[in-house]
C-alpha cells in the first residue's frame, strides 16, 4: 500500500508539471522559456523516479548497511548517467533552444530529486521507528 501512495504522489507531481507546462504555454511572456519537448523530460522524470525507487525500496528491505549504501549510490549513479545521456541526445538530434531545455532540464530534475529525497526520509523514519 506504502508503495501505491508513492506512486500516486509522483502521478500527482507529475500531472501538476504537465499542467503548468500547458498553462505557460498560454501565456505569453512565459511561453518562450517553455521548451516544445517539456512533457517528454516531465515522463522521463517520471520514470526515472520509478526506477531510483526501486533501488531505494531495496537498499531499505536488506536492512544492510553498506548494502544500503551500494543501492543509494546504483540509484544516484542510474540518475547522473541517464540524465547526461538524455541531455546528450538533445543537444545532438533536437539542436534548438539549448538555454531554455537545460533551464527546464534541472528545474525538473532538482524537483524530482527534493521529492525523491523527501521519499526517502519518510520511509527511514518509518523504518527507524519499526527497529
Amino acid at each position: 500500500m506504502k508503495n501505491n501512495s508513492y506512486l500516486v504522489k509522483l502521478t500527482a507531481l507529475s500531472l501538476v508539471f504537465m499542467v503548468l507546462t500547458l498553462l505557460a504555454r498560454k501565456i505569453e511572456p512565459i511561453a518562450s522559456y517553455v521548451d516544445k519537448y517539456n512533457e517528454i523530460t516531465v515522463l522521463y522524470m517520471t520514470l526515472l523516479a520509478i526506477v531510483s525507487s526501486y533501488f531505494h525500496k531495496k537498499a531499505i528491505s536488506t536492512g544492510d548497511p553498506h548494502d544500503m549504501y551500494n543501492f543509494n549510490m546504483l540509484a544516484s549513479t542510474v540518475r547522473l548517467l541517464s540524465g547526461g545521456a538524455y541531455m546528450f541526445l538533445y543537444f545532438f538530434i533536437v539542436k534548438e533552444k539549448l538555454g531554455i531545455f537545460i533551464l527546464n532540464f534541472f528545474i525538473l530534475y532538482f524537483s524530482y530529486t527534493i521529492f525523491e529525497i523527501k521519499t526517502l526520509f519518510s520511509k527511514l523514519q518509518t523504518q527507524s521507528k519499526k527497529d
